[in-house]
């Protein structure tokens, strides 16, 4: 049997290997960490728009049971003890278009129960106990209507996402506003008051609104602008919450003020059209004012990487929209019928 010489023994790490390693372990770490919260941030964006798709697809089902209409921005209900003069309570059981897609987000029994809440607390003779449990029922948090990245996720009666309200001619940025509508008192799309030509051009710009004569449906805005081209819903980190009936809090739009001439029966756009609306002072552009309260910022914005923001359009589908895509473009994509009032197509390859 050979035997190993006195010289001969195994050989481990010396010191200078052990050191060598750890400097490349901590180059290695170095490299990987700072991609951890990037990819975090990714992932959430993509929930974010899985998020929103889903709503979108409520919306579109309920549209499909309700001969193609769309969810009122806002529904006026009545006081169910039938009084007519307006009091503290009025206006409790209104259903915004959050709260109308609710049974379409597996909520059907909170909608049940919210409704029943809501007729109580909306009578004028309502006594606190009815009002407390509405005010309960409204602090609810429901994943499907809040974005991962935005901060406030976690809020009582949260909020990350906004219906298209179009053109705004009005009180942009206003918080509280339940004024904005086709034929509201600022005067329509030219806000003149004399002039009512304007008004169906106005509801030709959004997609979302108050009670009007005409309510907008998926069909009028397929045989439109197109489904494809057309916004239904985006990200907004100063959206109210769920149960909010003001326009701020449940809407995007663009402010108009200005923009059109009086007796303007056009969509038009100016040759050189700036979503910073120097008649009002106001910004439109995504990601506009991100320090602004909630409710008065009437613009997507969003958390995302280079704060890109998800969108639904009114087919379903999904994309993300930079702050630096071409103002006109964007113009034109809120808009349900705007070739029917002079705009041009809009190319589907840029944006």
């Amino acid at each position: 049997m050979k035997r190993m010489s006195a010289n001969s023994s195994r050989r481990g790490f010396s010191l200078t290997d052990l050191v060598v390693v750890i400097v490349v372990s901590c180059l290695l770490f170095a490299l990987v960490l700072p991609a951890v919260p990037t990819s975090g941030l990714a992932a959430r964006k993509v929930q974010c728009l899985n998020r929103l798709r889903n709503i979108g697809l409520a919306v579109v089902n309920y549209s499909s049971g309700a001969n193609s209409h769309l969810p009122l921005l806002v529904e006026t209900n009545l006081d169910p003890s039938l009084v007519t003069v307006p009091h503290a309570n009025t206006g409790k059981n209104d259903v915004n278009w959050c709260i109308t897609v609710l049974p379409y987000l597996d909520a059907v029994m909170f909608r049940l129960r919210w409704d029943q809440a809501a007729t109580q607390a909306a009578r004028f003779d309502a006594d606190d106990t009815q009002l407390k449990i509405l005010a309960d029922l409204q602090k609810q948090v429901f994943p499907i209507f809040v974005c991962p990245n935005d901060p406030l996720n976690d809020e009582p009666g949260a909020l990350s996402y906004v219906a298209n309200v179009g053109y705004v001619t009005a009180n942009y940025n206003t918080a509280g506003d339940r004024m904005h509508r086709p034929d509201s008192a600022d005067g329509g799309l030219d806000g003149d008051v004399t002039t009512i030509a304007d008004i169906p051009v106005k509801f030709a710009s959004g997609v979302f609104w108050r009670p009007y004569s005409t309510r907008m449906s998926l069909d009028i805005i397929s045989a439109g602008d197109g489904l494809t081209q057309t916004l239904m819903l985006s990200e907004n980190l100063q959206a109210g919450n769920w149960s909010s009936t003001d326009t701020g809090s449940l809407g995007f739009g663009i402010d108009m003020q200005g923009v059109y001439p009086k007796g303007s029966v056009s969509l038009v756009l100016p040759i050189v059209f700036d979503l910073k609306n120097t008649t009002a002072g106001t910004d439109s552009r995504i990601g506009a004012n991100l320090s602004a309260p909630k409710s008065q910022a009437w613009r997507p914005s969003s958390n995302h990487p280079s704060g890109a923001v998800n969108v639904i359009f009114c087919d379903g589908s999904g994309k993300s929209l930079t702050p630096e895509m071409d103002p006109a473009v964007y113009a034109r994509l809120l808009t349900p019928t705007g070739l029917r009032y002079g705009q041009t197509e809009v190319d589907g390859s840029s944006f």
